[in-house]
């Protein structure tokens, strides 16, 4: 039965493209050297897989190592910094608290603006710590690929991205900006004479870490996106 199937692909195969009147002609072509036989019996190879299912494949499985490590690194150093600046707002309340027992008691206190200084420091180095990471997560941006193991890294960098935002935007800048506001309030001979600069400069450093955050966030999410199987 497959033969005369195959006979009958061939027969309209060389049929189509010739003129109506010369069918008369092919009734006395010889079929049989064509090998049925053998044809009959050859083996239809699949179709192969689209170049994009084929890209998708090995760019979802096959994942060098060195590529896992590089995220696994860009995770590791955000997550340092959400685990750092977990209490900057407590910090800066605590400073708050100071400005206004000195100013209440009227008493001086040399100490605190040397704490506030250490303070704004402090805050300085988070921000280009996230300026940093936010260059990193745009090179992996760079050499990104479809990858479950790199999409569940980037998810995660998500969330603790989304976690510090929310941080920096609610508490962080609510507080450096109480906290100046109190110390300008303050009478600079109980306080410092810089101190009331210094102040400022914490809430300067304190935005532009938040800025940096939110950068960080939206990069984020576009690494989920690239790395999404």
């Amino acid at each position: 039965m497959k033969k005369v199937y195959l006979t009958a692909i061939i027969v309209f195969g060389f049929a189509g493209p010739v003129k109506a009147g010369d069918m008369e002609n092919l009734r006395g072509f010889d079929f049989g050297n064509l090998g049925i036989d053998k044809m009959a019996e050859m083996k239809i190879a699949p179709a192969p897989a689209s170049q994009k299912e084929s890209v998708k494949e090995a760019a979802g499985i096959k994942v060098g190592q060195d590529l896992i490590d590089k995220f696994t690194r860009v995770k590791n150093t955000l997550r340092r910094l959400r685990h750092n600046t977990t209490w900057l707002d407590s910090d800066m309340d605590r400073l708050e608290r100071d400005a206004r027992r000195i100013a209440g008691s009227g008493r001086p206190d040399p100490f605190f603006e040397n704490s506030l200084r250490r303070f704004s420091s402090t805050t300085n180095g988070y921000a280009d710590d996230a300026r940093r990471i936010y260059m990193d997560i745009q090179n992996l941006l760079n050499i990104a690929v479809k990858s479950d193991k790199l999409n569940k890294i980037s998810v995660s960098m998500e969330l603790d991205a989304r976690d510090i935002y929310n941080d920096a935007q609610f508490r962080i800048e609510s507080s450096a900006m109480s906290l100046e506001r109190t110390v300008r309030s303050v009478n600079p001979r109980l306080i410092g004479h810089n101190a009331h600069w210094t102040a400022s400069d914490i809430t300067s450093n304190v935005r532009r870490y938040s800025w940096k955050v939110r950068d960080i966030r939206s990069g984020a999410r576009n690494l989920t996106r690239e790395t999404q199987p």
